[in-house]
């Protein structure tokens, strides 16, 4: 525990001097001294011995400490002393043979000293140090060595986190009732007119006290970093009491001015340090290697980072400094975002994420044209994360949305464009967030994911087929069979070696984990199954636990053969439409004859049994069923027309659901009509006159389009 007070030094000599002022008029009524409705008879005379601009206090002490000087007055910030006393009467009582001030004020309590004189008990009350008109709450210890402690600060339970920046320990922090600092810009209005005493109370673990007191102390003002002036200590903490003191000042004055130093390093010092936070940022870089990413950086020359350490306790690589640093870039870089989004067409980007505090938050892209070097060029920005504490609903997605918007001062009626992920909430056609946001900006255009539209066809057309659902999970079920066990792995990799050398297969290619949310992650699993099969029924037959074979007996048919081969060709035209759309230059004129391509090799590998996978297995397996087993790659597998025939109809359903969910999903209607048509504007080949036709239907559609939006700022007429 540790207890910090501060009190004037020459307090008791004051203290006689105001209750011979004061009296019993100030312990009865303190709000009814010195004024005017009490005041009256007032006589005093013209000899006036000083005259100066002081405070109130000075004011008195000069005339107290001067025989000459009789009564004063002190008036705003003039204080004039006269050899004559004032006779006057009070309430009806006579005061006589008494220096007194007039003022129109009541008299202002400028610390725990003032109070103490009146009585007060400990506690907290306001103070009014000057240049402090609405004064200061502090807590006044009445009880300790004569009382009249201004108590600045109070720790003793840790409730209050003491590391803190430079302008909070300048204002102060914590509560008076508990735990606290005062603030050095009051510690310093407080001491900056007189001496005052400081004093610290402190209790170990153990239950021992002790004290120290030092007979002067002050802080001078923040643009002297409020230095610390402390001397002539006493106390009962024994021969290293004083040097235990003085470390405790020490090292609190060094805490409290180590940020302000910070800005007095080089430049070149801090933008060594905020480049090197930049790029772990950048690369998704733990904070925690911050200190040992510049200790690396300084080894290789870069001895600007040297100059980032104050002394040895303070080097600016705590977690709380590198915050300070990511805020102070991250500020820069969303004013930059909007100076250049001022009052400029933008789109939005959002979705819905999942973090591993499974909290649900919504990530906000903003896109807009930035001018470079003469030309624009789209440029994608993170606007920011925001919680969906209630939830990701469309309600609350649409008002997280502007509530961004508008923190940034960012003009809502200016979007143009939204993409998401094409989740049901986000495009629902009656209440939707894209249906919600056009209510208020009309005009606005939509596009969903073409990528992510694409995964969603095809994972819902494998769901709708039964047996693909069971394939799904067998999949899952040979990755976690590898990659949980290190012996299963080992084992593995010794039959990869032997087949790499009886050249029974090209190449072993390592199962992999599939996610269902990104159903295109089974074209490495499925191929990597295809492509290792020996290998794989090699492992499952030697381990003879109950996992092991019930994998085994789930891939040995010829069911789960026909659609591993038949899956894998699909999937890999899948995969490459998937990586065409994800391109960074694809245009929206390209998505839908992309698509029409991708359609075509499908109906092909289906109705002419052409896949490149799928033409080796037949090649490998009888053309009819004519026995319960047959030889693959040297392994038995169970067969039967039964397996044969749910083989060729899971496959079959699983194209003709696909095809239809694309049809839907890609569906060349309202937004995406737009869109495309915009995009044959800007299409130079349209210009000629072979394509004027299709230039005009364009140009018609576009414009159609923001003329039934009713826009005000447009005439289509």
């Amino acid at each position: 525990m540790i207890k910090t007070t501060i009190k004037k030094r020459d307090f008791y000599s004051f203290m006689v001097y105001f209750i011979g002022i004061w009296g019993s008029t100030i312990a009865e009524d303190t709000n009814h001294f010195a004024e005017d409705t009490s005041l009256y008879g007032l006589k005093f005379t013209t000899n006036i011995v000083f005259n100066y601009n002081t405070s109130k206090l000075r004011c008195a002490h000069t005339c107290m400490n001067q025989a000459v000087c009789k009564s004063w007055i002190f008036s705003g910030t003039q204080c004039t002393g006269y050899d004559t006393i004032f006779e006057t009467i009070i309430d009806g009582n006579p005061l006589s043979d008494a220096r007194y001030y007039y003022s129109t004020e009541r008299p202002t309590i400028f610390d725990c000293s003032d109070l103490k004189s009146m009585g007060s008990p400990s506690g907290i009350y306001k103070i009014y140090p000057e240049n402090v008109p609405n004064g200061v709450s502090v807590y006044c210890d009445m009880d300790k060595d004569g009382g009249g402690w201004i108590v600045i600060q109070n720790r003793f339970n840790g409730s209050v986190d003491f590391y803190r920046n430079w302008n909070e320990y300048k204002e102060g922090f914590g509560d008076l009732n508990t735990e606290f600092w005062l603030g050095n810009s009051y510690i310093h209005l407080i001491t900056k007119l007189d001496t005052y005493l400081l004093r610290f109370d402190l209790e170990d673990a153990a239950g021992n006290k002790g004290y120290a007191v030092y007979n002067k102390f002050k802080i001078n003002d923040e643009d002297d970093d409020f230095r610390l002036t402390v001397s002539d200590y006493s106390g009962d903490l024994g021969e290293n009491s004083h040097t235990a003191s003085e470390k405790v000042l020490n090292a609190g004055q060094q805490f409290q001015t180590a940020q302000r130093k910070l800005l007095e390093k080089s430049e070149a010092s801090v933008t060594a340090a905020m480049r090197n936070i930049y790029f772990m940022a950048q690369f998704n870089l733990s904070n925690h290697i911050f200190a040992d990413f510049n200790k690396h950086c300084i080894n290789q020359g870069c001895s600007d980072l040297i100059g980032l350490k104050v002394d040895k306790h303070t080097t600016y690589e705590h977690s709380n400094s590198i915050h300070d640093f990511q805020d102070a870039i991250s500020t820069v870089i969303i004013e930059d975002i909007i100076k250049s989004v001022d009052n400029k067409p933008y789109s939005i980007m959002i979705d819905e994420s999942t973090d591993i505090s499974v909290d649900q938050n919504l990530l906000i892209y903003i896109r807009f044209l930035n001018q470079s070097l003469g030309k624009f060029e789209p440029k994608s920005c993170l606007l920011g994360v925001r919680k969906l504490r209630d939830g990701a609903t469309a309600d609350k997605i649409t008002q997280e949305i502007f509530e961004s918007l508008n923190d940034f001062n960012i003009n809502i009626s200016n979007m143009c464009g939204i993409a998401t992920d094409g989740a049901a909430v986000m495009v629902g056609r009656h209440s939707g967030v894209v249906t919600r946001i056009k209510e208020t900006v009309p005009g606005l255009l939509s596009s969903h994911c073409i990528a992510h539209r694409l995964a969603l066809a095809s994972g819902a057309a494998a769901d709708s087929v039964q047996y693909l659902v069971k394939f799904q999970e067998i999949i899952s079920s040979i990755y976690k069979y590898f990659s949980k066990s290190p012996k299963n792995m080992s084992r593995l990799d010794k039959i990869f070696d032997i087949v790499k050398k009886s050249e029974c297969e090209a190449h072993a290619t390592r199962f992999k984990q599939v996610f269902h949310t990104r159903w295109l992650s089974f074209d490495g699993s499925v191929s990597a199954i295809c492509e290792n099969f020996s290998s794989l029924l090699s492992v499952l037959s030697e381990d003879k636990g109950a996992k092991a074979q019930g994998i085994l007996k789930s891939v040995s048919s010829y069911k789960f053969l026909h659609c591993s081969f038949f899956m894998s060709d699909i999937l890999k035209d899948l995969s490459i439409l998937c990586k065409a759309y994800q391109s960074s230059t694809i245009e929206y004129t390209v998505v839908h004859p992309l698509l029409s391509v991708t359609v075509d090799k499908i109906n092909g590998h289906f109705e002419n049994e052409d896949g490149f996978m799928f033409t080796k297995f037949l090649d490998d397996v009888p053309s009819v069923f004519d026995c319960e087993k047959f030889h693959f790659k040297g392994h038995d597998i169970r067969d039967s027309g039964k397996y044969r025939d749910e083989a060729k109809s899971a496959c079959r359903n699983f194209v003709s659901n696909l095809l239809e969910n694309l049809n839907k999903r890609f569906s060349f209607e309202g937004d995406s009509e737009v869109l495309s048509s915009m995009c044959n504007i800007f299409n130079p080949i349209l210009y000629s006159n072979d394509c004027k036709d299709k230039f005009l239907k364009s140009a018609k559609q576009v414009v159609q389009h923001f003329s039934d939006c009713k826009l005000n700022d447009f005439d289509f007429k």
